[in-house]
C-alpha cells in the first residue's frame, strides 16, 4: 500500500500536484525523484518501509495480546 502511494506521488508530481509530499518522500527515501526510475526506487523504498511497519505492528499487536 506504502508502495502504491509513493508511486502515486511520483506520477502525479510529474504533473505539479504533491510536489510537497515528493520532497517529503524525496528526504526519506535515497533516490526517489518525479522521473520513471526515481518512482521506482521509492515504490521499492515504499514496499520496504510498509513491510517493516507492518511486520512492528503484527509484533507489538502479539505482544500485547499474550499479557
Amino acid at each position: 500500500m506504502m508502495a502504491t502511494f509513493v508511486g502515486a506521488v511520483g506520477l502525479f508530481s510529474r504533473l505539479g500536484w504533491g510536489e510537497q509530499w515528493r520532497t517529503l518522500f524525496a528526504d526519506a527515501y535515497p533516490g526517489f525523484e518525479a522521473d520513471d526510475g526515481g518512482t521506482l526506487v521509492g515504490m521499492a523504498w515504499g514496499a520496504i518501509d510498509g513491510f517493516l511497519a507492518g511486520l512492528a505492528t503484527a509484533w507489538l499487536y502479539n505482544v500485547a495480546r499474550r499479557e
